[in-house]
Formats: structure tokens, sequence, C-alpha cells
């Protein structure tokens, strides 16, 4: 009898994703060592590799299910319909914001010195969208 080909989804591995994402992401960390450049103010060149994860679900997809399997990929990142609990939605939006104002005003409680905040109006422009791909 010949071999069942495995069901989509069956080869799938999180240690084959995790070991993927870091040689994915070496590059990013050592050009980030040796240079100084950064992409806006602030955000050094090693912030690429917040596309590693991105990078390597879209190569091990694309190596079991083709283009079909890429482009079901890309559409569930936006399927809302798939989350079961909506609620959770709310942590995940503002769990970064969260954190930032609650390292601020306990830095205030401290009495420590607090950095002059710069909002670049180019850097906002960029980075929601930035984050929203990488997501």
């Amino acid at each position: 009898m010949g071999k069942k080909e495995p069901e989509l989804g069956e080869r799938r591995s999180p240690s084959r994703f995790f070991l993927l994402v870091m040689l994915l992401s070496v590059p990013f960390w050592v050009l980030g060592a040796i240079t100084n450049r950064q992409l806006l103010p602030g955000l050094p060149v090693s912030a690429f590799m917040v596309f590693c994860p991105l990078l390597a679900a879209s190569i091990l997809v694309f190596r079991e299910a083709k283009t079909r399997g890429l482009t079901d990929l890309l559409k569930r990142s936006f399927d809302f319909k798939r989350t079961k609990s909506k609620v959770w939605i709310i942590p995940a939006v503002f769990l970064m914001p969260g954190l930032g104002a609650l390292t601020y005003g306990w830095m205030r409680l401290m009495h420590r010195s607090l950095p002059n905040p710069q909002f670049p109006g180019s850097a906002i422009v960029f980075a929601l969208p930035l984050a929203l791909i990488a997501a």
C-alpha cells in the first residue's frame, strides 16, 4: 500500500518554527550590533527582526501548501470571526500602551528622571502599519 500524504497542518512543528525564527533573526542581531544605523530615531536596524515570525510562518506554510496555503494563512490574520472570545482583543490592543503608562507612572512615583518624549509624526505614520503587519 502507498503512503498516505499528510493532511495540511499535520507536519507543523513549533520547534521548527522557533528555530527558523531564530535563524532568520541572527543577521539582524549582527547588523544591529555592528552598526549604529537607525530606521527611525531610536529604532535600530535590528528592529527588522519583528518580521521574522511572519517570514518563518510564510516559509513553512509555503513549503507545505504552496500559494494556496500562504494565501489562507494571510487571510486568517484578519479573520476576527475565528476569535472565540472577543474580550481578548481589548488587552491585546492596550497592553503596550498600558505598560508604557505604568512605567511612566512608576518612574514618577520613584522620582526618577524622565526622558523628554519625542514622537515625530513620521514615526507614528510608519509605526502603526508596521505594528499591524508584524502582529
